[in-house]
């Protein structure tokens, strides 16, 4: 799923023309609540959580550093990706244990 929002909204940009403000502008999207049809059925899905747009964004932060990588650089400057604050603490875990 990763690849069917990222390749939706970044479909037609070059690496060269996505900046900070693009990136910025996909977390917004994503953290819309937004609606889908397939066939007649149509499907609401809630926004994406802070969590699920991290891991997304992991896979262009990878990619423009292994563009600056080789020798010469693919890409000339990686754009600023920030980082969305989670919430994620497991609550009422108990472990077991053998005594």
């Amino acid at each position: 799923m990763v690849r069917v929002h990222l390749g939706r909204f970044f479909r037609n940009m070059k690496a060269a023309k996505i900046g900070t403000d693009q990136i910025r502008a996909y977390i917004a999207m994503r953290q819309q609540p937004h609606t889908r049809i397939y066939g007649k059925q149509k499907r609401e899905y809630g926004p994406a959580s802070n969590g699920t747009i991290n891991r997304e964004l992991a896979l262009p932060r990878r990619a423009f550093n292994l563009g600056r990588m080789p020798t010469p650089p693919k890409v000339s400057a990686a754009p600023f990706i920030p980082m969305l604050a989670e919430n994620n603490a497991r609550k009422g875990f108990s472990s077991m244990t053998r005594t």
